[in-house]
């Protein structure tokens, strides 16, 4: 009898242990856990060197989108007037004095409320607008600098007014990282001029200006644009843990929580190999983020992060580039 109660005993240990393999089995596979492999994306995005130290912020009362959104419409119609290098054309192009004018006003809603502009996995027509509109107004200032200087700094400052508004906004990283080029790119042209007035003090302000500020914009590009944002998993599916942090933490900033959000959308096509777990949370964890009352994932740039991912297609994913 005793024999047979330890028979019994075996096999119901061998059953239990049988039907929990089974319920491990049946576990569907988890999101990857975060693992601080984007420390930088958890930190506030500050420029290293402020930039009223380049130019004192404008105050007057009024939006800058409206005078830039007129001069994307100008530039969209007919871009190529505002193509090339430096021209005598250019300071008296429609586009180019729209740019002057927004250069005064204390605030710009250029892309917040117009976020498809500058979220989603398509071409971004207004964002290549308003760069190359920069470019051309920095162009501007080029020609005048050698006989006519002090016009030139009024279209060097548009310039930097304009890099600053759209690193302010920060509606997306595209929109950071185009603000802080046109600010370096105005602040060197400053620098130039500098030096031709002797303001040592100043050159000194203006170089450091730039090149703290490049190599900021730099390491933001290589440490946390690509890690979140690159769709190719054979290279970002070492950071999908934190992919997911990103996209959750309220507290992260905007251009990275949005950046990982449509990241979000790409695992609902593809994931690396050992990651399926990813591919079965990125809808669950997108559609907790669309459901949630909490106001900072009501923002309009994450609501449309949101939308986005959710509603990438195949096509889409594939013309992205991310398999």
């Amino acid at each position: 009898m005793f024999g047979n109660l330890q028979g019994w005993i075996i096999s119901a240990v061998m059953l239990l242990a049988t039907a929990g393999t089974l319920v491990v089995l049946a576990q569907p596979p988890k999101e990857s856990v975060p693992n601080n492999t984007v420390p930088l994306a958890f930190k506030p995005i500050q420029l290293p060197v402020s930039a009223d130290a380049v130019e004192p912020a404008p105050t007057a009362d009024c939006d800058a989108a409206e005078p830039y959104r007129e001069a994307i419409d100008l530039y969209l119609q007919d871009p190529a007037p505002y193509q090339g290098g430096a021209r005598a054309d250019l300071p008296e192009r429609r586009g180019v004095t729209l740019i002057l004018d927004g250069a005064k006003c204390a605030r710009m809603h250029l892309f917040e409320t117009n976020p498809t502009q500058a979220i989603g996995y398509g071409a971004k027509p207004w964002m290549e607008a308003i760069m190359n509109l920069g470019q051309a107004t920095n162009n501007a200032g080029l020609w005048l600098r050698n006989d006519h200087p002090d016009d030139a700094l009024k279209y060097f400052v548009a310039t930097f007014e304009l890099g600053r508004k759209l690193f302010e906004e920060r509606v997306s990283w595209d929109e950071v990282s185009r603000g802080m080029s046109l600010m370096t790119a105005a602040a060197e042209q400053m620098t130039e001029l500098a030096n031709r007035n002797h303001d040592g003090p100043r050159v000194d302000m203006l170089q450091k200006f730039a090149q703290k500020v490049n190599q900021y914009h730099t390491d933001l590009q290589d440490k946390v644009a690509s890690p979140l944002g690159n769709p190719v998993e054979s290279y970002a599916a070492q950071y999908s843990g934190d992919v997911f942090a990103a996209a959750k933490n309220v507290n992260v900033e905007r251009p990275w929580r949005v950046a990982a959000i449509l990241h979000l959308g790409h695992y609902r096509w593809n994931v690396a190999d050992g990651n399926k777990g990813d591919q079965i949370w990125a809808p669950k964890e997108l559609d907790a983020l669309d459901k949630s009352p909490d106001p900072k994932n009501q923002d309009i740039a994450i609501k449309t992060a949101i939308h986005e991912a959710q509603n990438l297609t195949l096509d889409q994913q594939r013309m992205t580039g991310g398999g």
